[in-house]
């Protein structure tokens, strides 16, 4: 417990939180002491808050390292030659082509002589004459006495109707000549036979092979400095100076963050430093030489020019046909004859006219109507035009047509062998390898799994308010939400804590104190 004024600090053992009720003082100045104050959000008189101490959390292992890298070592089995006769070419083979004739079949096919045209039928309308009642002066109704002046009109009458004729004029056609194949132009093919030369040829006598030389590899010291625990920072209580006064001895203690150096071990190695002076491991240890193939000549005779084929061109049989060709087709010509007219002098009731109806004791006179019987031609059937195709003329003719061009098929005319001593490769260079392993050491090391400090400001319960009817509360809350607090015994013992840690865990709460916001996610009224 701290006094200095009106301020006062707590510090947990058990929790390692430090809990503030007005102000905090961690050996630092009033004015550093206001200005952490006003760090804390929303602070209230008379309610406590609390930053938690959390500790470095290190997870240990053994690791094992290498002080001598594993050897592959290179087992070498040389190759064994042995000899044998074999058959060898003094004359090569060859092919010889052997033409065949081209294959015809006969193929009826139509020559046109004469080409298609067509022809106009024409005929002519028939026309019939009738006779009809032409009025040339309408009734006239009217009283005794009464005048009527009729007009006079003149009209034009139709007596024979519009027609039309139609004047043909023939195709015109023109004599050609057209040659026909009667046999198609092709190739024959003659039988060219193949060329030889003798030439000296070189042989393998013995083969290439290859063998192989193994050294072993060079090792150098190497001292490698590991480390087994990463630095890191501690907070620490420390005295503020010698000369505190307060009579608690907790009034002069502060937390400082200090650094804490890592921590090595040496270790001493062997490398793999090769041989050929590159130091990369197993470099040049390995060395594969060629031993190089033995040669022999021999005569042989070869293919100079290789069999083949000469084209011949056979040309083509034809005949001549003479055939009419359409120059100019058939066409027509159409005439229009125009309607025939006469004139017809009429007399009409003038505009106004009124014909008399009886009235009393008066009579009408009537006039009868006046006609002039006309005679005219009406169109019976209409004139008409049709066309007529006229087919082309064809003749037969007998065309040979290719089924199968001019081919050859081949004859392998063989070669002569003769028996050659030689050396051959019985059994090849066999290498295997054998892994020496590796050689290792055990060393420790410590890895930071959770870094160490202090939590933010939160509200938690002062402690006068961390009664035991609080922790029972506490109890019966984390047991209905699914966490085992223990009996509960309004005390605030292990099974308790872990509880309430475990809670705090899976809601993403602040972990280590029986803060408000804890008390509120389980539903207690605080």
């Amino acid at each position: 417990m701290l006094n200095k004024g009106p301020l006062r600090l707590l510090v947990c053992a058990d929790m390692k939180c430090i809990l503030l009720l007005a102000l905090l003082w961690v050996g630092l100045p009033d004015g550093a002491v206001a200005q952490q104050l006003e760090q804390i959000p929303n602070a209230q008189p008379g309610k406590c808050y609390a930053k938690c101490r959390m500790p470095e959390e290190y997870q240990s292992f053994t690791e094992q390292v290498v002080v001598k890298p594993s050897q592959s070592i290179t087992v070498v089995t040389p190759a064994v030659l042995e000899s044998k006769t074999v058959q060898m070419t003094v004359k090569e083979s060859s092919k010889r082509l052997i033409p065949t004739a081209p294959q015809f079949e006969s193929k009826r096919s139509w020559v046109q002589v004469k080409s298609a045209d067509r022809r106009f039928l024409v005929e002519d309308p028939v026309l019939e004459t009738v006779t009809e009642p032409l009025l040339v002066r309408p009734e006239i109704r009217r009283l005794p006495g009464q005048q009527v002046t009729l007009e006079t009109q003149v009209d034009r009458i139709q007596i024979r109707p519009e027609l039309r004729r139609y004047t043909l004029v023939p195709a015109e056609y023109e004599t050609v000549q057209e040659v026909v194949v009667i046999q198609p132009a092709h190739k024959r093919l003659v039988e060219v036979p193949a060329v030889y030369e003798t030439l000296a040829e070189q042989y393998e006598e013995e083969p290439e092979y290859t063998r192989t030389e193994v050294r072993q590899p060079r090792y150098e010291s190497v001292t490698e400095r590991i480390e087994v625990k990463p630095a890191s920072t501690q907070w620490i209580r420390r005295k503020i100076d010698a000369g505190c006064l307060s009579a608690h001895p907790d009034d002069c203690m502060v937390w400082c963050l200090v650094d804490v150096p890592a921590e090595y071990e040496n270790i001493t190695t062997l490398a793999n430093r090769g041989c050929n002076g590159s130091g990369v491991p197993d470099a040049g240890c390995v060395q594969t030489i060629t031993v190089p193939a033995k040669m022999a000549s021999r005569m042989v005779q070869v293919v100079k020019i290789p069999a083949s084929v000469r084209e011949v061109e056979v040309p083509a049989e034809t005949k001549t046909f003479t055939r009419q060709v359409l120059k100019t087709p058939a066409y027509y010509k159409e005439e229009v004859l125009p309607a025939d007219y006469i004139q017809v002098t009429r007399q009409v009731l003038p505009a106004g006219y009124v014909p008399a109806d009886a009235n009393g004791s008066a009579q009408v006179e009537v006039l009868p109507a006046e006609y002039k019987t006309i005679t005219k031609q009406v169109l019976k059937v209409p004139g008409s035009l049709r066309e007529e195709l006229i087919p082309a003329e064809y003749v037969p003719v007998i065309q040979q047509v290719l089924k199968a061009p001019a081919s050859t098929s081949e004859e392998l005319v063989p070669g002569k062998e003769e028996q050659v001593t030689i050396k051959v490769i019985k059994t090849p260079e066999k290498r295997t390898t054998e892994v020496r392993p590796a050689e290792y050491a055990s060393i420790t090391k410590h890895t930071l799994v959770k870094q160490g400090g202090f939590t933010e400001w939160q509200e938690v319960l002062c402690p006068e308010k961390i009664t035991s009817a609080t922790i029972g509360q506490l109890q019966r809350a984390l047991a209905k939400a699914g966490y085992d607090p223990g009996p509960v015994d309004q005390s605030l013992g292990a099974k308790t804590r872990e509880a309430l840690l475990k809670f705090q865990k899976d809601k993403g709460l602040p972990m280590g104190n029986v803060d408000v916001g804890t008390l509120r996610a389980l539903g207690l009224p605080y």
